[in-house]
């Protein structure tokens, strides 16, 4: 209940101030945020439309009211809000973190391997955004870039655990373990005297099949393939830092 009477305490301070000054930009915008956060959604979403009516070209605006219509499963408009965001601000990594969530959420590993890919060119010091990305590469069968992405992970977060996890179950479908070799028993010495004959065979028991059941699928062995030269470029020389806390959907600013 705390929270609760402090998020009114806040809406009603801002709502005295936009009763002095109706085209308070700040007001609106924490307003909006507020409201989100109170989950009084249709209300959050009227205080972004009203910031964007202003001006047309503010990236955190179109990025608030993507998120608020995502809480309220309009999905599509969502997407669309974060394009514009993104499109607005190209250097704005938070409409491109969303906009990577919903590629996530939807099963479009492809795009959001782009969305990823964009983020970690404005800030690449982020372990959980390059473990995302190693996932989608790993939707996508792009086995030795997920790799390289799931190193550079580690390299930012020597304790992500899942990302250690990822690389060696990736090694382990590169490199499947051999089969120990049976050694062949020394033939018998052979007596000169006595003529050499071969074992009888028995022509009516067939060779048996080992076959795997089909309840799931088989897995494949993963060639050994060279990774991308763009993902390899981007993780070169890569400093170890602070890490950054897990990937989460953005919340209004």
């Amino acid at each position: 209940r705390g929270q609760a009477d402090d998020l009114e305490g806040e809406l009603r301070s801002y709502d005295n101030v936009l009763r002095l000054d109706p085209g308070n930009r700040s007001a609106l915008l924490n307003r909006g945020t507020a409201l989100y956060k109170a989950k009084r959604l249709e209300q959050a979403l009227k205080s972004f439309d009203q910031l964007i009516k202003m001006d047309s070209s503010d990236a955190m605006a179109w990025n608030n009211r993507g998120i608020v219509l995502k809480a309220m499963g309009r999905r599509r408009d969502a997407l669309d809000a974060f394009t514009r965001a993104a499109t607005l601000d190209r250097d704005y990594v938070n409409p491109l973190i969303n906009l990577g969530i919903i590629h996530t959420e939807d099963a479009q590993p492809d795009r959001a391997v782009q969305d990823w890919k964009m983020v970690l060119q404005l800030q690449r010091r982020r372990p959980e955004i390059w473990y995302s990305l190693g996932e989608a590469l790993s939707e996508l069968g792009e086995w030795e870039d997920a790799k390289v992405a799931f190193e550079s992970a580690l390299q930012y977060d020597p304790g992500m655990e899942e990302a250690r996890r990822r690389i060696e179950e990736i090694d382990a479908m590169q490199n499947p373990p051999q089969e120990d070799a049976v050694p062949m028993a020394a033939p018998a010495p052979v007596d000169p005297s006595c003529p050499i004959s071969g074992p009888e065979v028995d022509a009516s028991i067939p060779c048996e099949v080992e076959a795997e059941a089909m309840e799931a699928p088989m897995a494949t062995q993963v060639p050994n393939e060279a990774p991308s030269e763009d993902v390899r470029n981007a993780i070169e020389e890569v400093p170890r830092e602070p890490v950054s806390p897990p990937i989460c959907e953005e919340s209004p600013v």
